[in-house]
């Protein structure tokens, strides 16, 4: 079973992100625009964790590290700046940071890292960038997505 975590957008935030994919999409020349697979408004989300494919048989084990609640006090979501990764060489994904309630995400994702790293799972050590996935490069661009 392929398993990520991830933290839930409300629908003004997708619907904002909808509408900054169309702009950037609009500013694209038509080959370019045609490169990138927009991510459905529906399935936009804060990506915490990926964690990949993981057997059946021990998925009742992560659900049991990750149940307890986590004790943090509530936080907004705001939206940020544009980017792509990876930051050097060809764009593979078109994202939309968190600026506001980027920190109390840098404080879950430690704390869900934890958890993983208990129950058996290993955890991308990459540091954490909180940002939202809004589009996947799926063939080479003529531009380069840094400067639109």
């Amino acid at each position: 079973m392929r398993l990520f975590l991830a933290v839930d957008l409300d629908d003004s935030q997708r619907v904002a992100l909808g509408a900054a994919a169309r702009s950037l999409g609009r500013a694209l020349p038509g080959e370019d625009a045609r490169a990138i697979k927009w991510v459905d408004v529906g399935n936009l989300h804060v990506t915490l964790h990926f964690l990949g494919e993981i057997p059946d048989s021990r998925v009742a084990a992560l659900e049991s590290a990750l149940a307890p609640p986590l004790v943090a006090p509530g936080f907004d979501l705001g939206l940020g700046r544009a980017g792509v990764f990876p930051p050097r060489g060809a764009p593979r994904v078109v994202w939309v940071g968190i600026t506001p309630g980027a920190a109390p995400l840098q404080t879950i994702h430690a704390e869900m890292a934890a958890r993983l790293v208990a129950a058996g799972v290993s955890v991308d050590d990459r540091p954490f960038q909180a940002h939202v996935t809004i589009g996947r490069v799926k063939q080479p661009m003529r531009d380069d997505l840094r400067g639109a």
